[in-house]
C-alpha cells in the first residue's frame, strides 16, 4: 500500500493539471461528467490507495488452489475454484462488517498499522511546508521545522541507496551473529548465538530483515513490546536451551530450531513415502517409517499455540465484555467468527495478531484424519501433522501429549492479572499485562529467526520509549513517517536489484559477507548437537 500511495500522489497531481476541465452533459443535461473534476485532493488519494491495497494482496482461497496443484496434484475445476475464492472473499467482508461497531467505531481501536498510511497521506497531501500548530494555551502558532514530505523523499533516497550493501553486496548484514564469529566451529556457541540459532547478542542492519515478519516496530506500542520482550525471553532463551540440552524428545539429534519434521534417528522425513496413491496416510507405511519429531522449540509453539486460544478467549470475556455479551462468542457457528473478535480487538490496540495455524490444524486433523486435501481447504497451508492426524501428533501414545495442558494453562493466565487489576486499580503497570500477546508473540518461530525479534525489540525500544519520551515532538512528526520510507524504499532497490541483476542471473562475488551457505555465517547453528546437518535417511 505504501507504494502505491508514494506513486499515485505525482501521477494524480499530473492529471489533475494535464486532462480536460471541459464538462460532458448526458441524458439531456441530467448527468455532467467531467475527466477533470478538480484538484487531486486527499479523498482520491486515500480510495486510490485502498483499491491498489486491495487488489495486491492474495485471496487465501488461491493460495489452497495452487497447494493443491503443485504439491497434491489435485485441481479444482474452474467453476468450482471461483465460487470458492468469491465465497471466501465474501465471508470475510461480511465478518469485517459485523465487527465494525466492537474494533473500528471504539476509540481505542487504533489499529496502529494504518498510522503510517495516515502519516503518510497527512505528509503528501499537506501542500503547505509550514504547519499550523497549537500550544498549551491555545496560541496558533506556525511551525518552520522540515516537512514531512521532504522527510520522507530524504530518509527514502537514504535506504535505496543503503539497502544495496544488505540486500545484495553484504548480505550478512541481515542476519550478524557477532559472537558466533569468534568460534563458529563451536556447535552449542553456533545453536546459541546465530541468527538462526537462539539469536543471543546477534543483530541485524537491514530494515527488511527487521519487519519481514513482524512488521513495523515503530507502529507497536512499548507496552506491547515489552508483552513480547517477556514471551520472547520465555520460550527462545529459557525453555528452549533447557529443554534442548536435557535431551527432552530426544531433541538433540535434530536441531535447536527448525519447522522440518523429522525422523525419530534426526533424519528429515519423507512425507512422500507416507503418502498412498490417494494422498491419503498409509498406515503400514507410516508404522515402517515411525513417528515424526519436531523440534523442541516447534513443539512448545503449539504448546503456547494451544495456550493462546483459550487466553484470547478468556482475556476478551473479563476485560472487553462490555463489547460483545460473552454468550455471543459461544452462539458464534464458526471457528473463525469466534476468533475474529478477540483477535480483531488485539491487533487494533496493540498491532499483534494470534495466528490460528495451530488451532486449525488440530480440528481439521481431528475432524478428517487422513486426508490433507480436506484439510488444506479448511486451512490454507497442510502440514504433515493434518495428515497423520492430531492424534498421533499429540494423542495418549505421543510423546507430546504434555503440550495439550496448555489450552488449561491458557484459560487460567488471563485470570489472576484481572483479578489483580481489579484489587488494586491505582498499579498502572498492571492493566498492561496482556497475556495473550505474551502468548502470541512468538508465534512465528520458526520459520522466523529468533535473532530478528532481538533487533526488532532494540528499534522498537529507541522509537517508542527513548525518542518518544526525550523527544516526543520529533516522534509525532517523524517516526511513521520514517517507518513509511525505509519500507518504500527497500521495495523500490529491491526492484531494481531483481530486474537489473538477479533476474539476468548477476550475483555478487562471493566472500566473507555473503554468510555462506546459512547467510550468517554460521551454519552449524542448523546442525544437531552431534554438528551434523540434517538429511534425508540414506536408501538401502
Amino acid at each position: 500500500m505504501l507504494v502505491a500511495q508514494v506513486l499515485s500522489y505525482p501521477m494524480g497531481k499530473s492529471m489533475a493539471l494535464i486532462l480536460p476541465s471541459r464538462s460532458f452533459l448526458l441524458r439531456g443535461g441530467r448527468w455532467r461528467f467531467s475527466l477533470n473534476p478538480g484538484p487531486f485532493t486527499i479523498k482520491e488519494h486515500c480510495i486510490i490507495a485502498v483499491m491498489a491495497n486491495t487488489a495486491s494482496g492474495i485471496s487465501l482461497a488461491i493460495q489452497v488452489i495452487t497447494i493443491q496443484r503443485v504439491f497434491y496434484n489435485h485441481s479444482l475445476n474452474y467453476v468450482l475454484a471461483l465460487l470458492f475464492v468469491l465465497s471466501s472473499q465474501t465471508l470475510g467482508y461480511g465478518m469485517a462488517g459485523v465487527m465494525r461497531r466492537y474494533v473500528v467505531w471504539p476509540v481505542a481501536m487504533i489499529w496502529p498499522s494504518n498510522l503510517i498510511n495516515c502519516a503518510m497521506f497527512r505528509a503528501f497531501n499537506n501542500e503547505d511546508n509550514d504547519e499550523v500548530e497549537m500550544n498549551s494555551n491555545e496560541v496558533i502558532t506556525v511551525s518552520r521545522k522540515m516537512s514531512r514530505s521532504r522527510f520522507f523523499y530524504l530518509m527514502l533516497f537514504f535506504q535505496i541507496l543503503w539497502y544495496w550493501i544488505p540486500g545484495y553486496i553484504c548480505p550478512i548484514l541481515s542476519a550478524f551473529s557477532l559472537i558466533c564469529y569468534i568460534n563458529s566451529n563451536n556447535v552449542v556457541l553456533s545453536q546459541l548465538t546465530s541468527v538462526n540459532g537462539l539469536g543471543l547478542g546477534s543483530f541485524q542492519l537491514d530494515w527488511n530483515a527487521w519487519v519481514s515478519f513482524l512488521d513495523s516496530p515503530i507502529v507497536v506500542p512499548f507496552w506491547a513490546q515489552l508483552n513480547i520482550l517477556v514471551g520472547f525471553v520465555v520460550l527462545v532463551w529459557i525453555i528452549t536451551p533447557t529443554v534442548y540440552y536435557l535431551n527432552l524428545w530426544n531433541s538433540k539429534a535434530m536441531p535447536i530450531v527448525s519447522n522440518r519434521l523429522f525422523t525419530v534417528e534426526g533424519y528429515y522425513y519423507n512425507i512422500s513415502a507416507v503418502l498412498d496413491s490417494n494422498l491419503r496416510l498409509n498406515e503400514t507405511a507410516y508404522n515402517l517409517h515411525g513417528p515424526l519429531r519436531i523440534t523442541a522449540i516447534f513443539a512448545f509453539n503449539y504448546g503456547v499455540g494451544f495456550a493462546a486460544v483459550t487466553c484470547i478467549l478468556v482475556h476478551t470475556i473479563l476485560n472487553d465484555g462490555a463489547l460483545m455479551p460473552w454468550y455471543m462468542l459461544f452462539l458464534a457457528v464458526t471457528m473463525g467468527f469466534i476468533f475474529l473478535l478477540p483477535n480483531a480487538i488485539m491487533t487494533a490496540i496493540a498491532n499483534v495478531t494470534m495466528g490460528l495455524n495451530v488451532i486449525t490444524e488440530f480440528v481439521a486433523g481431528l475432524i478428517i484424519p487422513g486426508d490433507p486435501i480436506a484439510n488444506v481447504t479448511f486451512k490454507t497451508y497442510s502440514y504433515i501433522t493434518q495428515v497423520q492426524g492430531p492424534v498421533k501428533m499429540f494423542g495418549p501414545k505421543s510423546i507430546y501429549w504434555p503440550l495439550l495442558f496448555g489450552f488449561l494453562i491458557g484459560a487460567i493466565l488471563p485470570i489472576p492479572v484481572w483479578l489483580l487489576r481489579k484489587q488494586y486499580p491505582q498499579i498502572r503497570w498492571i492493566r498492561y499485562v496482556h497475556f495473550p500477546i505474551i502468548l502470541s508473540a512468538t508465534g512465528l518461530i520458526p520459520p522466523a529467526p529468533p535473532g530478528e525479534y532481538f533487533s526488532w525489540l532494540i528499534i522498537g525500544f529507541i522509537f517508542n520509549f527513548v525518542i518518544f519520551h526525550y523527544a516526543h515532538a520529533w516522534w509525532q512528526r517523524y517516526a511513521f513517517v520514517f517507518s513509511a520510507a525505509m519500507s518504500c524504499g527497500v521495495a523500490i532497490c529491491a526492484l531494481i536489484i531483481f530486474f537489473l541483476l538477479t533476474n539476468n542471473n548477476i550475483s555478487f562475488p562471493t566472500w566473507w559477507g555473503t554468510g555462506g551457505i546459512t547467510g550468517d555465517g554460521c551454519p552449524l547453528a542448523s546442525a544437531n548437537f552431534s554438528g551434523i546437518l540434517p538429511r534425508y535417511k540414506p536408501s538401502l
